[in-house]
C-alpha cells in the first residue's frame, strides 16, 4: 500500500519508466558531484568530455593571416597581410578618461538656475497592490510546503512500518522487500521538479533534526538498516545467493557501510547528522552509501525483483475497495441520521396534543 501511495505521487503511467528515470537521474547528478573525489568499486556510467573540447582554440600567428589560401575555398587577392611587416602600422593612441574643465557660462538669471526641480523615474505602486501580490504568492508557497510534507510523510511511514523487519519464508520475497525499501529512497530524492536541488541539500546542507532534510536523513538511515536486514537474512547455503551473485556482491559493499555507520542507534544518529560527528559524519556516510544504493536498486530491478504493473494494479484495487467500503458505511450512517431527524418533531407534536 505504501508503494502504491508513493507511486500515485509520481503522476507517471509506466512504473518501469519511473524506476529507470529515477535511478538514471540520481546517477547522473551523483557523477557530476563526486566525479572529482569519489570512485565507487562498481563502475557507474560516465560521459567524459574530451580534453580537446575543454581547451581554447590556438590562434594562428600573424604570418599566417591571408586573405585566401589554396585549398581553403577562399579567393586569393595576391597579397598577404602581415601585421608585423606592414609598412603602415597604426599609431598608438592613449585614451584618457579625464575631460578638460571649462568655466560655466550661462545667460540665465541666477534665480532660475538655483531653483530645483525633482525628477523621478521609478513608479511607486499603489498601497493596495502589495497585499494582492503577496496574497497571490501565498497559495503557491502553501502548496509547495504541503507537497513536501506528503513526500516526507511517505518516507517516514516506510521507516516506521510494522513489516519493516519481518522476514518472509520465501527468500526471493526478501529481495523484493529490499528493492521496495531502496525504491522509496530513490523516489523521495528524485521527486518531480526539485531533484537536483534536493539531492544537493540532502548530501551537504546543514539541517536541524526536526527539519525536512533532517527527518529525511533519519528515515533513510532506518530504511537502509531494514534493507540490509532483509538481504543478510538469506542463508549462505541458499541457492538464491549463487543465482543472484551480482546482487549479493553489491550487497556486500552495503553491508560494510552498514557495519561502519548503522550498526547501532548511536551510529545511526551519527550517520544521520544528529550525532557527535554532525554534518561531517553524514557527508562521509552518504558519499559511500549513495552509489551502492543506486546500483543495488537497479540490479534488483534488472533481475526481476521490482514491482510490475499487475502487482501495482492489484494494490490499487485493494485500496479502492477499502475506500468504497468506507464511503458505503458513511452513506448508511448519514441516511440513518436523516431518518431520525424528522421523527423527533412528530413525537413532540403528539405529546403536545395529548
Amino acid at each position: 500500500m505504501i508503494v502504491a501511495t508513493a507511486w500515485e505521487q509520481t503522476q507517471h503511467k509506466s512504473l518501469k519508466e519511473v524506476v529507470q528515470t529515477s535511478f538514471h537521474l540520481l546517477t547522473v547528478v551523483h557523477n557530476a558531484q563526486h566525479e572529482s573525489h569519489w570512485t565507487t568499486p562498481y563502475k557507474l556510467a560516465k560521459r567524459k568530455v574530451p580534453r580537446s573540447r575543454l581547451e581554447a582554440p590556438r590562434l594562428r600567428g600573424p604570418q599566417h593571416l591571408h586573405t585566401g589560401e589554396p585549398g581553403t575555398g577562399m579567393p586569393q587577392l595576391g597579397m598577404k597581410h602581415d601585421v608585423h611587416n606592414s609598412p603602415k602600422r597604426p599609431e598608438k593612441r592613449s585614451l584618457s578618461t579625464v575631460r578638460p574643465s571649462r568655466p560655466l557660462r550661462t545667460q540665465l538669471p541666477l534665480a532660475k538656475i538655483t531653483s530645483k526641480r525633482a525628477y523621478t523615474t521609478t513608479r511607486t505602486p499603489p498601497p493596495d497592490a502589495e497585499p494582492q501580490a503577496s496574497a497571490s504568492q501565498q497559495p503557491a508557497e502553501g502548496e509547495a510546503e504541503a507537497d513536501a510534507e506528503k513526500w516526507i510523510s511517505i518516507l517516514e511511514n516506510t521507516a516506521s512500518a510494522p513489516w519493516l523487519h519481518k522476514l518472509s519464508p520465501d527468500h526471493a520475497s526478501r529481495l523484493k522487500v529490499a528493492y521496495t525499501l531502496l525504491f522509496q529512497i530513490v523516489l523521495y530524492l528524485s521527486r518531480p521538479g526539485e531533484s537536483e536541488q534536493l539531492l544537493l541539500a540532502f548530501a551537504t546542507a546543514p539541517a536541524p533534526p526536526d527539519s525536512e532534510i533532517g527527518r529525511a536523513r533519519t528515515a533513510v538511515g532506518a530504511i537502509i538498516k531494514a534493507a540490509v536486514h532483509q538481504l543478510s537474512s538469506v542463508p549462505v547455503s541458499s541457492p538464491l545467493r549463487r543465482e543472484q551473485a551480482e546482487v549479493f556482491a553489491l550487497f556486500g559493499a552495503l553491508q560494510v557501510i552498514h557495519d561502519m555507520y548503522l550498526v547501532d542507534d548511536e551510529a545511526t544518529a551519527a550517520g544521520a547528522g544528529a550525532g557527535p560527528g554532525g554534518l561531517e559524519a553524514w557527508s562521509a556516510f552518504w558519499a559511500r552509501t549513495q552509489p551502492v544504493v543506486l546500483e543495488l536498486g537497479m540490479k534488483l530491478d534488472e533481475k526481476g525483483f521490482g514491482w510490475t504493473e499487475e502487482e501495482l494494479g492489484g494494490a490499487k484495487k485493494e485500496k479502492g475497495k477499502e475506500e468504497e467500503k468506507e464511503e458505503a458505511v458513511g452513506e448508511k450512517e448519514e441516511k440513518k441520521a436523516e431518518e431520525e431527524k424528522p421523527a423527533e418533531p412528530e413525537k413532540k407534536a403528539e405529546e403536545g396534543k395529548a
